[in-house]
């Protein structure tokens, strides 16, 4: 099992911890792997992080005093650090010279843990877990999509359609309402290009992290302890630039051959046994295929094997392979370009998990414990 690593973004030290424990954790001395620490490591009770009660939250504007068990979490203060140049300009240029200003006016000082990693390595599952200790609500750039969609008189689908490239069908509710029409995205003029829209929504996920809470399609404004995006390492180093507290950015990761194995349980085999076809051989037929192609195949090879091996209910997969295994790539081509930032950059967050053979408590243990740790060293 790998190490859970824990990284401090002043002076990027790295530990390590040992196997992991639901309630309790154990932490390395800094900068030493467990196996070699010559001093006794400290084990303290991760649910002690919930009984806090006064405690001091940062240096900008807010005073001491009872926070709620996920806002007493988190209070270690973060030294600045320069925030990213390629988000200020791209904020400014798209949102306009205040852009920055007000992003600074939005800060709260709320705890919140981001969440990033690819597709299947277990950041929806980690998240919900989070949010049951924590308290508030977890939500991600895709609430953020909907509610630019729905401002827009479109689904989110159609807004997805409309920003890689192609032309949707819509309701036109003014000119001739009942009737359909085709739009694109050019007949969004005040959105601006594909790539204008990708950092408008990520300058209101800013804006979300920042103030903690964000206000849906429906118009309800949530309270936020858990934001999911695939920038949330980089954001979270941007943010903390500007002055803002009390964030904790975290990614998941997995061997491709597991992110196989989620994809056909939570896609295929899931939806068939709610459907009352029996699974049982065809999954026990696809953990074969897959253990015995190793960690180091790419996505892509892993479910191509399943479906050479004919694995039974797999017939629509074959179709949907390129696009699978491509989804992660495309969007680390779409964040070097507008930013020139690797959201794959482990570099960029506090905590790093390996989710291979963790069972959701694990990791939402490991998680915990990660902020245990951040909070005792800041």
């Amino acid at each position: 099992m790998s190490d859970l690593k824990v990284q401090h973004r002043v002076t990027r030290p790295t530990t390590t911890t040992g196997p992991h424990q639901t309630g309790t954790v154990t932490l390395a001395t800094p900068g030493v792997t467990t196996a070699a620490a010559s001093t006794t490591a400290t084990t303290t009770p991760v649910a002690a992080l919930f009984q806090a009660g006064e405690t001091p939250v940062g240096q900008h504007g807010r005073q001491q005093g009872t926070l709620r068990p996920h806002e007493a979490l988190m209070t270690s203060k973060t030294t600045a650090k320069p925030k990213h140049e390629s988000f200020a300009a791209a904020f400014a240029s798209v949102m306009g010279k205040d852009a920055l200003r007000d992003l600074q006016a939005a800060m709260g000082h709320k705890p919140i843990v981001l969440i990033a990693g690819d597709q299947c390595t277990g950041k929806g599952t980690a998240a919900e877990g989070l949010v049951q200790a924590l308290g508030g609500a977890n939500t991600g750039t895709g609430t953020v999509l909907r509610a630019l969609a729905k401002e827009n008189g479109v689904s989110i689908e159609q807004m997805s359609a409309m920003l890689s490239g192609k032309s949707v069908d819509v309701v036109d509710h003014i000119n001739h309402p009942g009737q359909t029409k085709t739009v694109s995205l050019k007949d969004f003029p005040h959105l601006g290009t594909a790539e204008d829209v990708d950092v408008r929504l990520d300058y209101r996920a800013a804006t979300a992290i920042a103030s903690s809470s964000l206000t849906k399609a429906d118009g309800q404004t949530i309270d936020i302890s858990v934001f999911e995006s695939r920038l949330a390492g980089h954001l979270g180093q941007f943010l903390e630039g500007l002055g803002r507290e009390n964030v904790i950015s975290v990614y998941l990761y997995a061997a491709p051959r597991v992110q196989a194995e989620r994809y056909l349980e939570r896609e295929v085999f899931a939806p068939q046994q709610k459907a009352g076809v029996d699974v049982t051989a065809a999954r026990a037929q696809a953990k074969s295929v897959l253990a015995a192609l190793g960690d180091t195949l790419p996505l892509g090879d892993c479910l191509q094997a399943l479906v050479d091996a004919k694995v039974p209910g797999l017939d629509a997969l074959a179709a949907k392979v390129k696009g699978i295994a491509g989804r992660d790539e495309n969007d680390k081509s779409r964040l070097l370009s507008l930013y020139g930032v690797d959201y794959q950059d482990r570099s960029a967050f506090d905590v790093v998990v390996d989710t291979n053979g963790k069972t959701p408590d694990e990791v939402k243990a490991a998680i915990l414990a990660a902020v245990q740790q951040k909070t005792q060293q800041g």
